[in-house]
């Protein structure tokens, strides 16, 4: 399925800042240089502290810096962009379920890293704005992930099972026309079959949802690969109908996740030239 946006018109809009560009590493022989790592952006006027989660080994302690009623979530660390590895995107993930458990989270991408924390000052001045405006879209929302997987052969069964007709020359030999028109009608109940169960999932659960999101899945295996922007206060309610679904779709695979910072409804480019500059 090609990549649908479902937004709906209380849905958070596209923010257009400009792109990051990575700090230079420090030379062989200089002493390693030192940056803040950014993992997003909410509401709060005082300098809060979240433990030490956050990158490297140990894990950095995570903090606040603050500008009018906006904080930056960050720990201090080297300079440039950290390496994306396993450890590293899971602790930028961690941060931010933490902070989220208690706070509308506008997320960052991985890799922001900024020289000073000065320049985390400005950037949220600079940027105010429109953070701003994407923070009062999101105020008590959270992102819930939904992924849909089947059992091809099970399904495939299951469709012979209903339309007895179709697999009248399943045991023909290989190229034979009989065959080759078997393949091909089964071939396509099976596209009708997923389109036609992603839909009704997807219809079902957008009403309960501030907006929804569907992308393309990932392998053959997926039918449905979809976001939720939900109210905190209705999360409970959807995780209730999701299960129903499960249950009732029972030879599809259901795999929910969440909550997450709400990376599909936010569009935050960032562009730091004028921070970086020498």
């Amino acid at each position: 399925m090609s990549e649908q946006p479902e937004p709906t018109p209380s849905a958070p809009t596209p923010v257009a800042i400009p792109e990051p560009r990575p700090f230079s590493e420090p030379q062989a022989g200089v002493a390693s240089a030192r940056g803040v790592y950014v993992y997003g952006v909410y509401r709060t006027q005082k300098e809060l502290s979240f433990g030490a989660i956050g990158l490297g080994t140990p894990p950095a302690r995570v903090g606040t810096v603050c500008h009018r009623e906006l904080g930056a979530v960050v720990s201090d660390g080297p300079a440039g962009v950290p390496d994306p590895t396993r450890d590293n995107v899971l602790a930028h993930q961690r941060v931010q379920e933490v902070v989220l458990d208690e706070h509308t989270l506008l997320p960052m991408a991985f890799g922001i890293t900024l020289r000073t924390r000065d320049e985390v000052v400005e950037l949220l001045r600079s940027a105010y704005d429109a953070f701003d405006g994407v923070l009062q879209r999101l105020e008590g929302h959270v992102e819930l992930g939904l992924k849909v997987l089947w059992d091809r052969d099970r399904v495939a069964r299951d469709v012979e099972a209903k339309e007895p007709e179709l697999g009248s020359h399943k045991e023909e030999p290989p190229g034979s026309p009989g065959r080759v028109e078997y393949e091909r009608r089964m071939e396509e109940a099976l596209r009708q079959r997923a389109e036609r169960d992603a839909q009704a999932l997807v219809d079902t659960l957008r009403p309960m949802a501030t907006a929804a999101r569907v992308v393309s899945p990932l392998g053959e295996r997926m039918i449905l690969n979809a976001a939720f922007l939900v109210s905190r206060e209705r999360e409970a309610a959807f995780d209730a109908k999701v299960r129903a679904l499960a249950a009732r779709f029972e030879l599809l695979t259901f795999q929910f996740t969440g909550p997450w910072a709400p990376y599909h409804f936010v569009d935050i480019r960032l562009r730091l030239e004028h921070l970086t500059s020498p």
